[in-house]
């Protein structure tokens, strides 16, 4: 594609949101620069049934509290479930984890949440959780019966991968002036990919 036209951003964002049956809008924002050799784009959209699902006459406009219970709420709509949940409470985090499986527990959603929660303890605990210590704390889940209600959510994320491909050693294609097909992309096949 020549990315000098102006219909080159288009063209890659209703790719993105034909394949993504109309959740994903966009996903070029900018234009493109016209020095542009490849662009490299991959939309991923899950979607998932709960194997519990949440019980749409619960869903509310409700407080919630982002910044803990002493400072003011927001109004926002909560979606609430009842069922027997995997359930952990943490005494080495001091935070609550609790597992919403996916139909046929092909995967599940965790959701942890730190005592006295708010924004800034959430930010404190991200920084001393890494991937085992999340997986050490799945392993000690047990299922316990629950009420209880989440804000309705949408995530989305944007992902500079310029940064993730020269972290993994390639340079040549990210080089100003070099042409894509000149790139020595050996690495990704002889790479180890580490868990997590």
């Amino acid at each position: 594609m020549d990315f000098k036209l102006t219909h080159a951003r288009d063209y890659i964002n209703d790719w993105v949101y034909k394949n993504t049956f109309g959740k994903i809008t966009g996903i070029i924002a900018d234009s493109i620069p016209a020095d542009t050799n490849a662009i490299i784009t991959s939309a991923l959209y899950f979607r998932g049934f709960w194997e519990i699902p949440f019980i749409q006459s619960a869903t509310i406009i409700d407080n919630f509290y982002p910044d803990g219970l002493h400072e003011p709420p927001i109004k926002i709509k909560m979606m609430a479930t009842a069922g027997a949940y995997p359930y952990y409470f943490s005494p080495e985090y001091d935070c609550k984890i609790i597992g919403l499986p996916y139909v046929n527990n092909f995967t599940s959603m965790y959701i942890i949440q730190p005592s006295n929660s708010s924004r800034n303890v959430l930010r404190r605990l991200l920084k001393t959780l890494s991937a085992e210590k999340i997986e050490d704390m799945i392993s000690k889940m047990i299922y316990q019966n629950a009420i209880f209600a989440l804000p309705k959510m949408h995530f989305s994320q944007d992902i500079n991968m310029k940064h993730v491909l020269r972290a993994l050693g390639l340079r040549d294609i990210l080089a100003s002036g070099e042409r894509f097909s000149a790139a020595d992309l050996s690495d990704l096949n002889e790479r180890t990919w580490p868990r997590g």
